[in-house]
């Protein structure tokens, strides 16, 4: 039997992407798509729909839970969140996910008067009710979207990087489980500039850098495996300067084709570009 439709939104500066997902027992059929920059999204009320949130817009606290937590566990985040916030708890909105290191856990904190104008902006009703989404960071959406939908590249410590809109997204998976979340501003990345290309790179194998020694602050004390490259990050250019700056793997994500049934309408959409997008419909 199909389970109801699943919707992730990704709102870009020129464009949203759209992702649809219905999952049989073996198989997720897909569909991504792009839309114009002001197009509303129709949906019944009763649809699960996930927005993607800028990295740059989300605060992350790492929370270490004890496992007596477990029976209340949304008061405990939500108690540990707001003592990270200095205005008003109402403005805001807690989040958190486990990681693979025990009793670890990503706290999120979203602006609330953000996520309602996108929900205002992106949606509309087929029936009367305007949905109810949920909200999700884009790094955590990336990590998702790859251990749901990609063929695996081990079980090492995998580092996710998706650039898109002059940022990009970090996320780090062990075991195939999101460990950490990163970002970093690529805003004076030129693509056609190769002295750019590799100062970029520079700054990206320090952030990366940076994230592995966190892990192994934590218990995680392991090398990279494999880095692989999502969204513009994946194009022959930037791929071919990247690669010598790493001592780990560097690939590009492919998708489960054994259980994955992917459309994309538009031809200049990509596996590699709709990652994030596709991990919104991710429960």
């Amino acid at each position: 039997m199909t389970n109801p439709e699943r919707i992730g939104i990704e709102p870009r500066k020129d464009r949203q992407l759209i992702a649809r997902v219905e999952s049989t027992d073996n198989q997720d059929d897909c569909l991504a798509e792009f839309l114009a920059a002001n197009a509303v999204t129709a949906v019944n009320a009763d649809t699960p729909v996930t927005i993607s949130v800028s990295d740059a817009e989300v605060a992350v606290k790492l929370l270490s839970l004890p496992p007596d937590s477990a029976h209340d566990f949304r008061s405990r985040v939500i108690f540990e969140l707001t003592q990270s916030v200095l205005e008003p708890p109402g403005q805001f909105m807690f989040d958190a996910h486990r990681t693979s290191i025990a009793n670890r856990y990503l706290g999120l904190v979203y602006r609330r008067e953000p996520m309602q104008a996108l929900q205002s902006r992106l949606l509309s009703t087929r029936n009367g009710s305007l949905p109810a989404p949920q909200y999700l960071m884009r790094a955590v959406a990336l990590g998702r979207g790859y251990e749901r939908f990609a063929v695996s590249d081990g079980d090492g410590l995998l580092c996710l990087a998706d650039l898109v809109d002059s940022s990009v997204s970090l996320c780090f998976l062990h075991n195939r489980n999101i460990v950490s979340v990163a970002y970093m501003s690529a805003s004076e990345l030129k693509a056609d500039d190769p002295k750019s290309i590799q100062a970029f790179g520079v700054d990206l194998k320090s952030l990366i850098n940076y994230q592995v020694a966190n892990c192994a602050q934590h218990g995680l004390s392991v090398p990279l495996s494999a880095m692989v490259m999502c969204g513009a990050l994946s194009n022959p250019e930037l791929h071919e300067t990247l690669s010598p700056l790493f001592s780990s793997r560097v690939v590009a994500p492919q998708v489960r084709a054994d259980r994955v049934n992917l459309l994309l309408p538009d031809s200049s959409i990509r596996f590699a570009d709709c990652i994030a997008a596709l991990g919104l419909t991710v429960n």
